[in-house]
């Protein structure tokens, strides 16, 4: 197999599999653009490669406070919800190998989701932040009353802009520095 090739694969394997989009589903049709025979081990081991790589990337949330109940009954959700899979995988393999693998049955369902994920996008409509909520706005800014930036919101960009905008309009108002925090 070409090194080339596979590296092609690992890249969009990486690229796909951070995006709400089917991962394999895109392997198995470049794979076949490159023609390269995409068997269950191939596909297993760029999926490993990509768990392994954000494990390294998020290592310093996922291993941080590591023996804490609530960390270890993260990781037990994790392993218990990996068995139906791995136990549906091993005894449909072939089935899933022969049947799901065509071309059609991956462009169909790659469309459908597309189409699904379009409809739930645009009918999620964000609400108003209110200003009157201090509770809630208190949590998005630091003890010197300045705003947290995204990054420490975890917050989307738009979402980001709402609460600031909440924020100075209860600032404006005087709502917040009277608020217990």
């Amino acid at each position: 197999m070409n090194i080339l090739k596979v590296s092609i694969l690992s890249i969009i394997q990486g690229i796909t599999e951070i995006l709400p989009i089917s991962s394999s589903a895109h392997l198995l049709l470049t794979s076949q653009l490159l023609n390269v025979e995409m068997d269950t081990y191939l596909l297993s081991v760029l999926h490993l490669g990509t768990t392994i790589a954000l494990c390294i990337y998020f290592s310093s949330l996922l291993f941080r406070d590591i023996f804490k109940k609530e960390k270890l009954s993260l990781y037990v959700k994790i392993l218990i919800s990996t068995i139906p899979a791995g136990i549906l995988g091993l005894f449909f393999e072939s089935i899933i190998e022969e049947k799901l693998r065509g071309n059609i049955i991956i462009a169909a369902s790659l469309i459908i989701w597309g189409i699904v994920m379009i409809i739930i996008e645009r009918r999620k409509e964000p609400k108003e932040i209110d200003f009157k909520n201090t509770e809630l706005l208190k949590k998005f800014t630091s003890g010197m009353e300045k705003i947290k930036g995204k990054k420490k919101t975890g917050t989307c960009s738009y979402h980001q802009r709402k609460l600031a905008q909440a924020i100075k309009r209860a600032r404006n108002l005087g709502l917040l520095p009277y608020s217990p925090k």
